[in-house]
């Protein structure tokens, strides 16, 4: 793909009624595409919940890619945004993995 020809983008949110659609240039990085779909979407990253983006079910997890590398020679650009909760630790700070592997608290 010439890179002076803009991607016709669509991120898809399965709670959202509409993809977020944009044109983009090819040098603009999946970080930055992530950042302005989160806002159209009115979604924030906190705490334990985060999201990523996938590109035919491969998440597209270098943020510093450029979206003219995720699409190839491909001129349109179909993404899928996946919310994601991470358990957070069961224990404070001082912890370790026990033989069960479960987090277990010690002094």
């Amino acid at each position: 793909m010439a890179q002076d020809q803009n991607l016709k983008v669509e991120v898809h949110y399965i709670a959202a009624k509409k993809p977020f659609k944009t044109e983009a240039k090819p040098t603009e990085t999946v970080g930055q595409l992530k950042a302005q779909a989160l806002s159209a979407f009115g979604l924030v990253e906190e705490g334990n919940k985060t999201f990523k983006l996938f590109f035919h079910k491969t998440e597209l997890q270098n943020l510093g890619e450029t979206l003219g590398q995720v699409a190839g020679d491909k001129k349109d650009l179909n993404l899928d945004l996946e919310e994601f909760i991470i358990q957070g630790q069961c224990c404070p700070i001082k912890s370790r993995i026990d033989s069960t592997g479960c987090r277990a608290r010690y002094l």
